[in-house]
Formats: structure tokens, C-alpha cells, sequence
């Protein structure tokens, strides 16, 4: 029987929504068998990742990071659209068994279920997290538009609009458009999974399961991200405002972040503390003979290692050229933190008080204005200096000490000719990141992924390169 046109348009028709039906059958299938999370359906604002991947909108297949291209960046470059991928994968099935989380029947969480990974890979809202119909939302989209650029309901069908793009960023933000051209807003977008929260918190037991340890570092995060974006017109001092800008927002985060720590524990007698998280690995996972014997301080034997991470560069910040003066004394929280069992009540206190010095510290420096080449090299030769505190007595904090510098180096570049980088600075930074990396064994078994073979005094040659070419 010879087939009509009509015929075979039906048969594609049909093939079509066969395979779509498929699709969505077997998502929601796996859907179906995730366990019961809070929430009672899809928040009004949220939208999903599909309403932006339109060829007319966001969805071009242009080139990496061009106009109108943002969606196609996204999901062929961007790790965020495979955040809720990994967590199918050894690691992460090797994770959620040492964990042993269990849902309400008892039965073992695995990771792509449990809301305590979802909640970073794929969205920090349970009820988005937790609605029953995902058309436009689904899991697999991993950490899509709405998380980082906000509910977009109330902005989706004007944001391109000539009189929305005359707003104010304010005023956008009054409907739910943040505001990511700040750096300022792009760092807290970034912390809030980064570096953590009280939704969102990576604490020792997540690590000693075998999640990697949280090293966040905005400036060079940014620089490596591959962007759905170009910069219009950025400062000449970009890279080295990012950095600064970067450091207090995360540090701000890390004592929110410790200070919720300390309040939950406080009313929680199931929540550890003191927070292993809070301290430096190589504290405890090291060698018992060997290795190098810092300059710590006025410290006692067994005090551990708080924030080395996080707070290694604010001495040398407050302290920088061109920027903001800070008076910042992280001395009292820091002495508490060394106790055997910090006071969780008199620990949330200080970090509250803090982190409103430090918001206070950013806003001044969002105000200031932009550094010349002589600022930013003589911000490399402060940082090359000896007025890091910790910086290069700890790995953590001489690895803080590098990222500063090379951010920097990079805005002393720009800021002369992005053509005529400074001479022989590139080669005193490149030595400086070798020693950093011959820190971890290769080859041994390095179970805790401590830097044992650190040694501060390896870093002065370059450290003295540096100084002497940014004269």
C-alpha cells in the first residue's frame, strides 16, 4: 500500500511525541522515587532553566560567552549545568554510603536524592527542590539561571525591554533580577554554595566522607570560570578589585557561616561541635616526625589552626594601598576558637559583630575608586612583603598569599599595557606556584590530601623576586 504525504507527517508526528513522552516518563519515573522533601510545589517566582533556552533568547549557538549565546555557554562549557550529574558518580556514591544518611523509611540516601547535596547542586529552595510537576524545573538541570540571576517570574518577559534595561539596579532588583554585573553580588552569589551557609554547609563529617574541602577563592574562580558574558568596560584594576572584593565577601560568609554553626549547636545537641571544618586540615592530618615547624605565635601545644583559609589575608588587606583601612581584630575569636570546646553562645556573638565590620569594610570598598599602576605595584611588593600574619607559615594561608598576588600582578599588568606585562614578575609567580604544588606527595598515599612537604622557607626567593620587580 503506497503511504500518503498525511501518513508519513502523522508517523514523524507520532515518532516525536513518542520520544518526548519517553523522556519525560523516565524522569519522572526517577522523580517519582525521590523522597518526600519539604515543600507543597513550584515557588511562583521560579521559572527554569527552559524558558531561557530559546534560539530568539538566550539559546544562539553563537561563540563561547557572546550575545544572546548566554544559555548555549552554559550548557556546553559551565560546570554548573552538571552539578546534579556528578552526584551520580563513584565519588559521590562512595560519599553518601560513608555518610549514611537515611529518608524516612530508613532506606540509605543516595546522593543524587539527599537534600543536603541537592541544596548546592542543584537549588537552595526545598520547594523548588521538592514540586511534584517539573516541567519547567527539573533536577538534571543541575544549577541553572534562577539561583545566580534570581526568580525570574517577575522579570522574564520585560528584562529585555528598552524601559527595564533603563532601570535601576535596585529597581530591577524590587522584581527579583540581582544585580551580577557588582562583583560584589557575583562573590555573595558565589559564597552562598562556595563557601557555605546555613542551608548549605559542608562540615567535616560531609569531608571525612569524602567531599573535597570547600577552598573557595573568588578572583581566581572568576578568572578561570568560562563566562556566558563579556565585561563592559572593565576597570584597568578589574583582577586586583575582584580579589580584595572577593576575600571580604568570603570572609563575611565564613563567619555567618560560623556563627550559625555555633547558634545550631547551642540548641542542638546532635550538631558537632566544636566544627572541624572551621580549622586547618594539616592541624590534625599530618605526619608525627618531619615536616616544617612554623612560626605560630603565642599559641599552646594542641591549639588548633582556625580560619586559615578564609581570614589568612585581611592583615594584609586592611593594610593595602589605595583601598580602605580597616581595623578588623579577628585576635578574641580567634582565641576562642583554640579552646577544646569554644563557648558557642560567646562564638556567635563575636562572629555577628564581625561580619558587621567587615559589611561596613566592603561598602567603603565598592566606593573606592580605581588603583593606577603604581598602587598595584606597590600592592605586590605589601604582599610580598611580611605583613601577612599566618600567610607563609601555613599552606592555606601562603596559597591565599599567591591568588592575592597573582591578582594583582594581573591588574599592575593591565593597568600599564595589557601588552607589556611586568618583567620577570610572571617567572617569580610561576616559582611561587610550584613550591605551592610540591607541597603533596606524588605517587605516595596522601589519604588526607595534606601539603606535608610545605616548607615556608622555600617561598622566600620568590617571594624576594617579586618585591624587587614591582620597585
Amino acid at each position: 500500500m503506497r503511504r500518503t504525504p498525511t501518513f508519513w507527517l502523522f508517523f514523524v508526528v507520532a515518532l516525536v511525541v513518542a520520544a518526548v513522552a519517553a523522556r519525560h516518563g523516565t524522569a519522572r519515573r526517577q522523580e517519582d522515587r525521590a523522597p518526600a522533601l519539604p515543600g507543597k510545589g513550584l515557588p511562583p517566582g521560579v521559572q527554569g532553566v527552559a524558558t531561557c533556552a530559546s534560539m530568539a533568547c538566550h539559546h544562539a549557538n553563537g561563540p563561547k560567552g557572546s550575545k544572546g549565546s548566554e544559555y548555549s555557554t552554559w550548557i556546553a562549557h559551565d560546570p554548573h549545568a552538571r552539578a546534579y550529574r556528578v552526584l551520580f558518580e563513584k565519588r559521590s556514591r562512595d560519599v553518601a554510603k560513608a555518610l549514611a544518611r537515611k529518608d524516612d523509611k530508613g532506606k540509605l540516601l543516595p546522593a543524587h536524592r539527599d537534600p543536603l547535596c541537592l541544596s548546592c547542586h542543584v537549588h537552595p529552595d526545598p520547594d523548588v527542590r521538592g514540586t511534584p510537576e517539573r516541567q519547567r524545573f527539573a533536577w538534571s538541570d543541575g544549577v541553572g539561571c534562577e539561583p545566580c540571576h534570581g526568580e525570574a517570574k517577575n522579570w522574564l518577559t520585560t528584562h529585555y525591554l528598552a524601559e527595564f534595561l533603563e532601570q535601576t539596579p535596585a529597581k530591577k532588583a524590587e522584581v527579583g533580577l540581582k544585580n551580577t554585573k557588582s562583583l560584589r553580588v557575583r562573590a555573595e552569589v558565589c559564597a552562598r554554595c562556595h563557601v557555605g551557609d546555613r542551608e548549605m554547609d559542608v562540615n567535616h563529617d560531609l569531608i571525612a566522607a569524602g567531599h573535597p574541602r570547600l577552598r573557595f577563592e573568588f578572583a581566581a574562580y572568576h578568572a578561570n570560570y568560562p563566562k556566558h558574558w563579556r565585561e563592559k568596560a572593565p576597570r584597568k584594576d578589574f583582577e586586583a578589585r575582584a580579589w580584595a572584593i572577593g576575600q571580604l565577601v568570603s570572609a563575611q560568609a565564613a563567619l555567618e557561616l560560623l556563627q550559625h554553626r555555633a547558634t545550631a549547636s547551642s540548641t542542638n545537641a546532635e550538631k558537632p561541635w566544636p566544627e572541624f571544618a572551621e580549622y586547618n586540615c594539616a592541624a590534625c592530618h599530618h605526619d608525627l616526625k618531619g615536616g616544617p615547624k612554623p612560626n605560630l605565635g603565642p599559641r599552646l601545644a594542641g591549639d588548633l589552626l582556625w580560619g586559615t583559609w578564609y581570614f589568612a589575608m585581611l592583615p594584609a588587606l586592611a593594610e593595602a594601598p589605595g583601598g580602605p583601612r580597616s581595623k578588623l581584630d579577628l585576635g578574641p575569636l580567634d582565641k576562642m576558637m583554640r579552646k577544646r570546646v569554644p563557648n558557642e553562645k560567646k562564638v556567635s556573638e563575636e562572629a555577628r559583630a564581625r561580619s558587621r565590620e567587615l559589611g561596613a569594610w566592603l561598602d567603603a570598598l565598592e566606593r573606592a575608586p580605581a588603583q593606577d599602576a603604581a598602587q598595584l605595584a606597590r600592592l605586590v611588593r605589601e604582599l610580598a612583603g611580611d605583613r601577612a600574619g599566618l600567610a607563609p607559615t601555613t599552606w592555606d594561608g601562603s596559597t591565599q598569599l599567591y591568588l592575592g598576588l597573582a591578582a594583582a600582578y594581573h591588574g599592575w599588568g593591565d593597568a600599564l599595557s595589557p601588552d607589556k606585562p611586568p618583567a620577570g614578575a610572571k617567572k617569580a609567580l610561576e616559582a611561587l606556584r610550584d613550591e605551592l604544588e610540591k607541597a603533596f606527595p606524588r605517587g605516595g598515599t596522601n589519604v588526607y590530601d595534606s601539603p606535608s612537604n610545605f616548607r615556608p622557607s622555600r617561598l622566600q626567593a620568590p617571594l624576594g623576586e617579586l618585591r624587587k620587580r614591582a620597585k
